[in-house]
């Protein structure tokens, strides 16, 4: 790789338009996150913006473009090649994932679609990542046996109602003696949702069938000690509504804990240090759990990637994945007159 992560400003030539084609209702990260990506589209894949809904967006790829170029919104070869195979598997918004340069569904691929063929590494990843976040987490992986993105399990659906995971992640650990005999082999799996400006779901999906789940799983849920007491009743409200898709994630995952298959299992949230409403609806969440931690975790972008960077077989895409997601010099540079 030619540079490293620190010194990875790309030069903008000085005539560069940067287009700005601002959206009224952005919030100050989101409409950052667009100039960035508008950035990228004209600097990097030299392609004018894309019309969407009868408007020109940065964010958007041209369809005539991405039809000569179908890899366009990919960042490596192994993410547009896993796309396009698990685009055939399972049902995905593909005007979104091929010309959306903004949506974390492509942002998901061009993560998970790479780590998936270095799966030793990827473990290696994930188990320096989580550890340093978690110091007291019981388990991390070892051994990554399955990595796939939009996931749903394949059986009778325990909710019944299609909640589909991001990712998932199935490890496992070999638990050995001092001698290094092996005892016992322990399974685990993190359910991922990945976020870059888009909000959890909001719509209210509230069921009967949610509120007995919540109420059966007596060892996951509870109001935090932390939490101030005059505010359970607005906690318990925001997780069945505004938070309905964090929920039913985590209540997913439990319900996948307990078929035996898993030894652990977690909701795993992956999103940037600027999303503050995906820290906020984590820090919710996590008030209404007897034990966070034991089911739901947080891990920013920035630190994956900073971690991946300490893997040699990882450096390059850590520095396209900074350079396309998390690297906002080139438009924060103020540019000469």
């Amino acid at each position: 790789m030619s540079q490293n992560l620190a010194n990875s400003n790309l030069e903008i030539q000085e005539d560069s338009p940067l287009v700005g084609l601002e959206e009224s209702n952005d919030n100050a990260w989101t409409a950052k996150c667009r100039r960035l990506q508008g950035w990228y589209r004209e600097t990097i894949l030299n392609c004018p913006p894309g019309i969407f809904r009868g408007k020109k967006r940065d964010n958007h790829l041209p369809k005539e473009a991405v039809d000569q170029r179908p890899d366009l919104n990919f960042i490596t070869r192994e993410c547009y090649e896993y796309f396009e195979s698990r685009s055939s598997m399972v049902k995905l918004d593909d005007g979104r994932a091929r010309q959306n340069l903004l949506s974390s569904q492509p942002m998901c691929f061009n993560i998970f679609g790479h780590l998936r063929t270095l799966p030793v590494t990827a473990a290696s990843l994930f188990s320096r990542a989580l550890s340093n976040e978690y110091p007291g987490l019981p388990s991390t992986p070892q051994v990554i046996e399955i990595m796939e993105v939009e996931w749903i399990p394949d059986e009778a659906h325990p909710l019944n109602d299609g909640t589909a995971f991001d990712a998932f992640i199935d490890y496992r650990i070999d638990i050995r003696d001092n001698k290094g005999r092996r005892l016992r082999i322990d399974r685990g799996f993190y359910a991922v949702e990945t976020k870059y400006t888009e909000s959890f779901t909001k719509t209210n999906y509230d069921r009967p069938r949610y509120h007995r789940m919540v109420e059966e799983a007596v060892t996951v849920f509870g109001i935090a000690d932390s939490a101030p007491r005059a505010d359970n009743v607005k906690l318990m409200d925001r997780l069945f509504g505004m938070h309905n898709q964090l929920l039913r994630n985590i209540l997913l995952t439990n319900e996948i804990r307990r078929t035996g298959r898993y030894d652990y299992g977690h909701v795993l949230v992956i999103a940037p240090q600027g999303d503050l409403e995906a820290t906020a609806a984590v820090n919710d969440v996590s008030m209404c759990l007897k034990n966070a931690s034991s089911i739901l975790l947080y891990l920013l972008l920035e630190k994956l990637i900073q971690h991946a960077v300490a893997e040699p077989l990882l450096k390059e895409w850590a520095y396209r994945f900074h350079r396309r997601y998390l690297d906002f010099s080139p438009i924060d540079r103020p540019r000469e007159s």
